[in-house]
Formats: C-alpha cells, sequence, structure tokens
C-alpha cells in the first residue's frame, strides 16, 4: 500500500490523557489562545437507514466524523466538565 512504513508506539490511557492536556493547555491558555484547526474540522458523511434505498435523501442520515485526537479531546474534556 503505497510503499509506506511506519511505526505505531502503544501508550497507556493515562498517558494519552497526559499528552493531550499538555497539548490543550500550549494551544489555550497562551497568549494567544486558539483552537487547532483540526479540532473544529468535520467530515460529513451520509449514511442509508437500515433496510432503506439510498437513492432517496429522507432515507439518508448524516454523521460527522472527527480525527483521532479531536475525538479523544472532547472525551477528556467532556469527562472534566461532567458533574
Amino acid at each position: 500500500m503505497g510503499g509506506h512504513s511506519f511505526t505505531v508506539k502503544l501508550i497507556g490511557p493515562t498517558k494519552v490523557a497526559v499528552k493531550l492536556s499538555q497539548v490543550a493547555i500550549d494551544a489555550l491558555c497562551c497568549s494567544d489562545p486558539k483552537v487547532p484547526i483540526e479540532w473544529s474540522t468535520v467530515q460529513l458523511a451520509w449514511l442509508a437507514k437500515a433496510g432503506k434505498t439510498p437513492s432517496r435523501p429522507q432515507n439518508l442520515r448524516s454523521i460527522g466524523l472527527m480525527s483521532v485526537d479531536s475525538k479523544a479531546f472532547l472525551i477528556v474534556l467532556r469527562s472534566a466538565l461532567a458533574p
């Protein structure tokens, strides 16, 4: 597949949370806070409803697809804000 190779380093959830926290702090807690553009980008996809033909608009539903880091950050943020 394209001749590319890469290595995936698996780390535990605590390390992921710490790294995401640092990215968030670096982006949001500075003199010029900005949300990384990647965190606000969603790709819209249309899926056919179960048992329906996708040729009619009313038989489709939309879903928003986000990058993994965006989704992980939102999960961490949501859990931090939960009552």
